[in-house]
């Protein structure tokens, strides 16, 4: 059985990647990135203008909203991959 969403909320950590580390990961940042990773190593780059940017497969998303990336990140990547 995977986490709540409230307990896949709770394991968010607040990073900094290098920009190598981000483009290795599909996102071009010209300097290094605040980064909230999740329990799954899944992640969300806080972008410099105040959003926040979700890729998930060939899909990306970006809002203001960190609760809505989080909602997508979770059902639509973290339940597919327990």
């Amino acid at each position: 059985m995977g986490l709540t969403i409230e307990e896949f909320r709770a394991t968010r950590v607040a990073t900094t990647w290098t920009v190598e580390k981000c483009q290795s990961m599909g996102y071009e940042p010209s300097e290094d990135a605040s980064v909230l990773v999740y329990e799954d190593e899944s992640f969300i780059v806080c972008l410099p203008n105040g959003e926040y940017w979700l890729p998930i497969g060939n899909e990306e998303y970006q809002s203001v909203f960190l609760e809505l990336m989080e909602e997508i990140l979770y059902k639509d990547w973290y339940l597919h991959n327990l």
